[in-house]
């Protein structure tokens, strides 16, 4: 999977072990990582899930569909190819009936057609709650900070921003509000 979270997967495997689960850490070459994913042979994955700044604007992580890091893989590519007639490489599962990826994608579909904003969003809303529900994904830290350092005579370049691959860090900091004194 991903290497970036030694620490968190290391704590995560503590807390696991702690109440009897056994894991069994590998950190994988992506490609390999990718192909054991498309043979359904990855368990449990760790991966970055970005893409949460402007979460409508890509919205895979909750949709179970992207294939860098997925939740429930073979019924993700189930998903892809018989409700989005995508093409798709790997195994496929059909998920169980009443199981909530069918409520997800629905809740999806009714999301990308509805004209109204206000809609729009409780729609949205109601497909997140049912992550609160079914937590598919479990999150260790949250958005990653990103650290800007500045000389001192640069003004004006605020705090608070994070890494996020949704919109490829444009967006997430202001250039045109910078500016420089002496």
């Amino acid at each position: 999977g991903f290497d970036g979270g030694t620490d968190e997967v290391n704590l995560v495997q503590g807390y696991w072990g702690a109440i009897g689960l056994k894991v069994n850490q590998e950190l994988l070459e992506r490609s390999l990582y990718e192909q054991r994913n498309d043979i359904g042979d990855v368990q449990v994955g760790v991966w970055t899930v970005d893409r949460s700044s402007v979460v409508k604007a890509d919205p895979t992580r909750m949709l179970g569909t992207v294939a860098d890091g997925p939740w429930g893989i073979n019924y993700a590519r189930w998903i892809r190819a018989n409700i989005y007639g995508e093409t798709v490489v790997g195994t496929q599962t059909q998920p169980p009936e009443g199981h909530p990826l069918y409520r997800i994608h629905e809740l999806w579909d009714q999301t990308t057609k509805e004209p109204d904003e206000a809609k729009r969003n409780a729609l949205f809303k109601e497909l997140l709650d049912i992550h609160k529900e079914h937590p598919y994904q479990i999150g260790t830290l949250g958005e990653d900070p990103s650290p800007v350092i500045v000389k001192n005579n640069f003004f004006n370049v605020g705090a608070g921003f994070i890494v996020d691959d949704t919109l490829r860090g444009q967006g997430l900091v202001v250039p045109a509000q910078f500016f420089i004194r002496g």
